[in-house]
């Protein structure tokens, strides 16, 4: 690899880093490109993540590229290798075992965590997310030994999807939504509707809609979720879908500008400074959130990788049609289909 290539350092392990890698590598063929990700995998499919609570899914379902295509594509990728600091001063990546890291660009491709509310005993254990791939050995094991209902806080596109997958694993599935409709950003009100009937006769899915959590109930460990209503819910295991929140806490260390959504971009994708990119959930674009979605991700690591090579790409934010498919459920855009035989799940 030559040595007069730029030192493109890249933070994250999910699709805006992979694409922001290919982009620039076919933009500079020269240039030192690494992948820094503290998970232990390469980059994946995030979505995927549900479908995995049963098992590892094969690799080509699973990992968006293999590990051996980095290194056809001279990318090097360094698994399990967590950044602690960005020192702007020496343009330096401090990482966990103390080793220094060089960079001439830099891209935050840093993703999002679930957002738990603050409501009494949300510390307890009991209390799950599924975010990422670390995730998933925990969830896997908790699950085998619960016998009782698993509860889901949140009813929408990812909370339907989780419940369904839940539900895969034999397990009876409690699902809470604060609104009295399921969908109601995605669909009309009659198709919302429809909706709700067709999961009221999901064998295993009991459905609680218009209630919001008030506080998770137990001593050292979860029994019940407490409604606003004070009916109680008894479960071992909760599940919050209800929201993201972005990691922005590398670029507010290094003084980079942050706001409520993430760290702050231009439409070239930068930062404050000029050899500093964000892209993905953790990059607030116009100062507003990200919108969580993969194909969004995608769109910003192909357009911030272009420009850590010199390119002088825009990003311009699209409105991307919502997709899913679970509990006998399709949706595509606005067309909504439902299995009219019902969906042969739980127990």
């Amino acid at each position: 690899m030559p040595k007069s290539g730029i030192r493109i350092q890249i933070i994250g392990g999910g699709v805006a880093a992979f694409e922001a890698a290919v982009a620039a590598r076919k933009s500079d063929a020269d240039a030192r490109i690494t992948i820094h990700t503290r998970e232990t995998v390469p980059p994946y499919r995030r979505p995927a993540l549900p479908r995995a609570l049963q098992g590892d899914l094969p690799d080509r379902e699973f990992l968006i590229k293999p590990a051996d295509w980095y290194r056809e594509q001279r990318i090097e990728l360094h698994t399990g290798s967590a950044v602690v600091a960005v020192d702007r001063e020496r343009r330096e990546l401090r990482l966990a075992d103390g080793d220094a890291v060089p960079y001439d660009r830099l891209l935050l491709a840093t993703g999002g965590h679930c957002f738990l509310p603050p409501i009494p005993g949300i510390e307890l254990a009991g209390v799950l997310s599924l975010r990422e791939y670390a995730d998933l050995a925990p969830i896997r094991e908790a699950l085998a030994r619960t016998k009782s209902a698993v509860t889901v806080v949140g009813g929408g596109l990812l909370g339907l999807e989780l419940a369904d997958a839940l539900l895969q694993t034999g397990h009876r599935v409690q699902l809470v939504e604060g609104c009295p409709v399921l969908l109601g950003k995605q669909l009309s009100a009659a198709d919302s509707e429809r909706v709700r009937r067709h999961l009221e006769q999901v064998p295993g899915l009991e459905l609680h809609l218009g209630s919001f959590p008030a506080a998770v109930l137990g001593t050292d460990r979860v029994r019940a979720l407490q409604l606003a209503d004070n009916t109680e819910l008894p479960a071992e295991l909760m599940f919050f879908s209800t929201g993201m929140r972005p990691n922005a806490e590398l670029a507010q260390q290094a003084g980079l500008t942050t706001v409520p959504g993430g760290i702050r971009v231009d439409d070239r994708l930068r930062t404050d400074d000029p050899d500093i990119f964000a892209a993905g959930d953790c990059a607030a674009f116009g100062g507003k959130p990200g919108c969580g979605l993969y194909a969004a991700a995608r769109k910003m690591g192909t357009i911030a990788g272009t420009n850590l090579t010199g390119g002088e790409v825009t990003y311009q934010p699209e409105e991307y049609p919502p997709r899913m498919m679970a509990l006998g459920l399709k949706l595509a855009g606005t067309t909504l289909t439902l299995d009219e035989n019902g969906p042969e799940k739980g127990k």
